[in-house]
C-alpha cells in the first residue's frame, strides 16, 4: 500500500473516496474528458495501482446521447477516435469497455464489475463535480480523479484567477518541477 500512497500525494490526484478493497476483481478508470491511450495521467495513476494491487485494469467509457448538444458528425468523429482508442490501450494491455444508453452508468457498470478501485478524470465543471459527488456518494470502492489535461495541476495555483496577467506567473513559477 505504501506506493498507493506515494500516488496519493502526487498533486495531480484528488482524493474522492478513501479506503480499498483488495479482494475486488480489477481497477477501473472511468474515462471522461481525457480520451487518449498516451499522454495520459489518470490512465497511468490506474495502471500504476494495478500493477500496485495486481488486478487487471478496464477502461469504461459511457457514449452520452446528445451530450452538449452534439450532432451526428460529432459522434462520427467520436467513435473514429474511440476506435483508435481501444486499438491503443490493447497495446498496453489495459481492457476496453464502451456502453450506451441506457447502460451508460458507471455506478451500474462498477456493480457488475466490482472494482477494488476507480479513477476518473478531473473536471472542475459543476455537471462533472456533481457527477463525481455522487458517484463517490454511491460507490463501494475508493474513487480518486486525476488532473491530466494540463501541464500545470490546478490545485497549485491557487483561487479562481480572472486574467492572465495574474496566472502567468505561477504557472511559470511551477513549469519546471511538470
Amino acid at each position: 500500500m505504501d506506493s498507493l500512497e506515494r500516488i496519493a500525494h502526487d498533486p495531480r490526484v484528488r482524493i474522492r473516496k478513501a479506503g480499498l478493497n483488495a479482494q475486488a476483481k480489477c481497477v477501473v478508470y472511468w474515462m471522461r474528458r481525457s480520451q487518449r491511450a498516451s499522454d495520459n495521467a489518470t490512465l497511468n495513476v490506474a495502471i500504476q495501482a494495478g500493477n500496485i494491487l495486481r488486478k487487471p485494469v478496464l477502461v469504461f467509457f459511457g457514449l452520452t446521447p446528445k451530450a452538449h448538444h452534439a450532432n451526428l458528425r460529432h459522434y462520427k468523429f467520436l467513435m473514429q477516435g474511440l476506435h483508435d482508442l481501444a486499438h491503443e490501450l490493447r497495446k498496453r494491455n489495459v481492457g476496453f469497455v464502451l456502453r450506451s444508453h441506457p447502460e451508460h452508468d458507471i455506478l451500474k457498470f462498477c456493480s457488475e464489475v466490482q472494482p477494488c478501485f476507480v479513477v476518473g478524470d478531473e473536471n472542475p465543471l459543476r455537471e462533472s463535480e456533481r457527477a463525481h459527488a455522487k458517484v463517490a456518494a454511491e460507490l463501494r470502492a475508493p474513487f480518486w480523479t486525476v488532473d491530466s489535461d494540463v501541464i500545470v495541476p490546478t490545485k497549485l495555483l491557487g483561487k479562481e484567477h480572472y486574467a492572465a496577467r495574474t496566472i502567468r506567473p505561477k504557472i511559470r513559477a511551477l513549469l519546471a518541477d511538470f
